[in-house]
């Protein structure tokens, strides 16, 4: 695979790992897409201790962990943490094999909707989104500029005809990904979608470069990359300006 769409977290990962990759456009922001849902009867942080909380450590259902962990001034042993695989959340739930669960997403939805879950915490509270960014493989960068161009272009069309008709893009997602539109519909509205403008825009000043390198401390501090690699060569706006004619 040349390109493709990761979350900030998991591009760091990769990168810690030595894999060349290099964003190209910043695609999305996360407005409160992850959140601590717990049972029925589990309705505050005082009946939540010494209960299984699931959650993806490798994943940024870590650093939404940690958040809600300084948040609410709690430590993570007064809970049984445990490694819950997205795809195995919802049925460790209804098992009983986890009281509580750092989720997103259709699964959230499912767990409150259909389980009378609650939610006890989003990552929205703790103020600072999280993105997902564009990344190729650096040593495709020049191979297949045209490409690479093409693609970017196509993306930014298929978000305004998404934004122009939600409805039937809703549908035509729902039936790729076997959910259901409301589901689809939720979730898109947890997600800021950001145009190429608006994506340039992250890039000047260094701000989503310093972003990440903040984040990928802090990933090393939790032990979720075994180091913290160097990020200075791995943002560029290059294409962005040139799909605007900059």
């Amino acid at each position: 695979m040349d390109a493709g769409f990761l979350s900030l977290t998991e591009t760091i990962s990769l990168l810690s790992e030595r894999v060349d990759l290099t964003v190209v456009a910043i695609i999305d922001r996360s407005v409160g897409g992850d959140a601590l849902v717990t049972r029925q009867d589990i309705k505050n942080i005082e009946q939540l201790k010494g209960e299984r909380i699931g959650y993806e450590s490798l994943s940024v259902a870590s650093l939404v962990m940690d958040d809600w962990l300084q948040d609410t001034k709690v430590n993570a042993d007064d809970f049984v943490l445990v490694e819950a695989k997205l795809d195995e959340q919802l049925a460790l739930f209804r098992k009983g094999e986890i009281s509580a669960v750092m989720t997103s997403g259709p699964i959230q939805s499912r767990l409150v909707d259909n389980l009378s879950a609650n939610v006890l915490y989003k990552s929205a509270a703790q103020g600072q989104p999280y993105y997902r960014v564009m990344v190729v493989r650096t040593d495709v960068l020049q191979k297949k500029r045209n490409g690479i161009s093409n693609l970017l272009k196509n993306f930014y069309k298929a978000n305004t005809w998404l934004e122009e008709h939600s409805r039937e893009g809703y549908k035509l997602i729902a039936k790729r990904t076997q959910l259901y539109s409301k589901e689809v519909r939720q979730a898109y509205g947890n997600i800021q979608m950001l145009n190429a403008q608006q994506s340039i825009a992250l890039f000047s000043g260094n701000f989503i470069l310093g972003l990440a390198q903040e984040k990928a401390q802090r990933m090393a501090e939790l032990e979720l990359i075994h180091r913290a690699p160097d990020l200075s060569r791995s943002f560029t706006s290059e294409w962005l300006l040139e799909l605007n004619g900059v």
